[in-house]
């Protein structure tokens, strides 16, 4: 929203409205009275994160916000004879309160406090000297206030010499400080002109860009990955090599020595500050590879720095950073993550799987253009198996094509891809298990069916878990394909709350140290299980039975395809059955990955459109079993998830055969 519309209400403020206010009157006698201005409406915020929010801007007086052009880019709204903090609108950050003449020629002095400002320009009353006041009140807005009015305009800022702090800040701008030992407002009301401030024998006028030439410690020469970070008596700085906390002895800004360097950790970058829809739930979207050039994305809570710092450090570390192993600089980190001024905003979310338009990933998202990035946030970093090798086309002609009359194969690699249509076809998700005596090939089908989304070894999980730990792995997967292998290996007396919980797509309620209700994981996945006994002989074991609502969450499947083959209905890819099986490990772990993505970026460039197609394909052929009975029905319905992919299947291979005018079914 533009300056001009946000002030088009507003009238130039009269003597009445001033309120005998001191501080206005003192502003209005200063600058044109016509930019003082009365507002009568309160104002509406159309830009960045407060977006929406209305500011009680009524009955206050406004002053414009200018950039070095004369444009205005916001405004102040002050209430008169009033404590309260001025109202600040200004979305570029660069705007500035400006007192005098916006001449190139002038020479311009930037001040972070409009006290000072205004106090100077009274003492000077100089035509050839222009101040500039930065309305908002933090450091890195200052400093891009003055970054922008330097690049036409020779621009001083006035500090003290024990104003360290600000020389760090302003580092490398193209700027000048003037620094004395005593405030330069006090030194004009003690009757010093500005000229002899600038001859006295302890004033300093340095160059601000040439501060941001610190003494060399690296014999490499070295470039630093991004801009050190100010902190205490040292600075942060990042190399090819790790992050180091740097000491200098910057005393003398002109003349700045090295003191000490220490190694924190192994390269790490903050990408931006994330905050959810309601802006809570504050982290730092951490990016770092680890030894094996693997690059490593997280979203970390920064509730995680409030505990045992330990913890967030120990996640760190599983997933290769390298962290020192000295306390005190090992705190270092925790300051850098937390205070290094990033001003890019992600939006986190804390479930994978459908967020609106888009399908969140671990280390990602796939679908619309927003302008705003969405990451998934969690208190622990995931070790994603999902993994492309190998070309779209390769997966599909040489692994697939040749597979397409395998009943059992076709069938896992479209629960493979069902799971992504759940939630747009309002389905509850559940499972199937193949199930056959050993040897038979059903692993074989699980691993072909993770080479949809990554490598077969690593996207197989198995049922050797807790039904705690089952829950994290299903939460991981929602919205997508969970394959799990060998049901023998779960204890039969969970393998039946086990399922349910996978099936129903919740996990279970806890509660906080405080005693608050801790929001319940919840999911919707397609799990496709495999083992050589039943589910209801498995929970007989436990002396447990299965009821109607665990039958339905998990339909059984038997493995083999009575064609004399154990899984297989024909032998395609070799002369024996035990050689096709190596020849589909063998190509299911050259190519994989690939498809999955092809298959989000798909659905995702109009989801409505997928969703229609897939909800109309499904509703015609459940026409035609009218009269199942409700579980049959239920059973059913989920099997048929996998019609729309088949859909999408022909329609990419014909359009990949177009050029031989040849029908090329999956």
């Amino acid at each position: 929203m533009g300056a001009d519309t946000l002030l088009q209400g507003c009238k130039p403020a009269t003597e009445k409205q001033l309120a005998n206010c001191p501080f206005l009157t003192k502003l209005c006698s200063m600058i044109e009275p016509e930019r003082l201005l009365f507002s009568t409406d309160d104002t509406t915020i159309y830009h960045g994160d407060d977006i929406g929010k209305t500011e009680a801007t009524a009955g206050t007086i406004a002053i414009e916000v200018t950039d070095r052009q004369k444009q205005p880019v916001g405004a102040v709204f002050y209430t008169p004879n009033s404590k309260a903090k001025p109202i600040v609108v200004d979305p570029t950050g660069y705007g500035a309160i400006v007192i005098g003449d916006t001449n190139k020629a002038n020479e311009v002095l930037a001040f972070d406090n409009l006290d000072n400002g205004i106090d100077t320009y009274s003492c000077l009353m100089a035509s050839d000297k222009t101040i500039i006041i930065s309305p908002q009140k933090t450091k890195q807005c200052f400093k891009k206030m003055v970054q922008h009015w330097s690049s036409g305009s020779q621009v001083i800022i006035p500090m003290t010499i024990d104003n360290k702090g600000m020389i760090n800040l302003l580092s490398g701008v193209n700027a000048r400080a003037l620094v004395t030992v005593a405030d330069m407002v006090t030194m004009l009301h003690a009757n010093n002109s500005y000229e002899a401030i600038l001859a006295a024998d302890d004033t300093q006028l340095i160059n601000l860009k040439d501060t941001t030439y610190y003494p060399e410690w690296r014999d490499d020469k070295a470039p630093q990955l991004n801009t050190p970070m100010v902190c205490d008596d040292g600075r942060f700085e990042l190399y090819h090599d790790g992050l180091f906390f740097v000491k200098y002895d910057d005393s003398d800004p002109s003349n700045i020595l090295y003191k000490q360097k220490m190694f924190v950790c192994s390269p790490i970058e903050i990408i931006a500050k994330t905050r959810d829809t309601s802006s809570a739930t504050w982290g730092r979207l951490l990016q770092w590879h680890d030894d094996d050039s693997v690059l490593h994305t997280w979203s970390m809570p920064l509730a995680l720095l409030q505990g045992d710092a330990r913890e967030y450090r120990r996640e760190l570390a599983s997933q290769g950073l390298s962290i020192t192993t000295s306390g005190k600089q090992r705190n270092y980190l925790d300051t850098y993550i937390q205070d290094y001024p990033i001003h890019k905003r992600a939006l986190c979310v804390d479930k994978l799987g459908w967020h609106e338009e888009q399908y969140i990933l671990p280390n990602g998202a796939i679908g619309s253009d927003s302008k705003e990035l969405i990451v998934y946030q969690s208190a622990n970093s995931i070790n994603s198996t999902l993994a492309q090798q190998g070309e779209l086309a390769q997966w599909r002609d040489e692994l697939c094509r040749p597979l397409a009359e395998q009943s059992r194969f076709v069938f896992s690699i479209a629960c493979a891809f069902a799971g992504q249509l759940l939630a747009l076809l309002e389905s509850d998700g559940g499972g199937f298990h193949l199930l056959g005596s050993s040897s038979m090939g059903k692993s074989l089908s699980l691993k072909l069916a993770a080479s949809v989304w990554g490598n077969p070894d690593r996207y197989v999980k198995t049922w050797r878990s807790t039904d705690n730990a089952l829950e994290g792995t299903a939460s991981e997967h929602n919205d997508s394909f969970l394959p799990l292998d060998e049901i023998s290996e779960c204890a039969p007396k969970i393998v039946g709350k086990a399922v349910y919980m996978l099936g129903n797509g919740h996990g279970k309620g806890r509660s906080t140290t405080t005693g608050h209700n801790r929001i319940a994981k919840e999911w919707r996945i397609i799990f496709l299980s495999n083992g050589e006994e039943s589910l209801q002989n498995i929970m007989a074991q436990a002396g447990q039975k299965t009821n109607a609502g665990i039958e339905v969450r998990v339909a059984h499947i038997d493995a083999d395809a009575g064609k004399g083959l154990k899984t297989f209905d024909s032998l395609v890819l070799a002369p024996t059955g035990a050689a096709q099986a190596d020849k589909i490990n063998e190509l299911s772990h050259a190519y994989h990955g690939v498809a999955g993505i092809a298959w989000l970026e798909h659905i995702t460039i109009d989801k409505a459109a997928t969703t229609a197609t897939a909800k109309q394909l499904v509703d015609d052929f459940m026409s035609q079993y009218t009269e199942l009975a409700p579980q049959a029905h239920r059973v059913l319905n989920d099997s048929l998830l996998w019609l729309p992919l088949v859909r999408w299947q022909l329609r990419q291979t014909s359009q990949a055969g177009k050029q031989d005018k040849q029908p090329q079914p999956l």
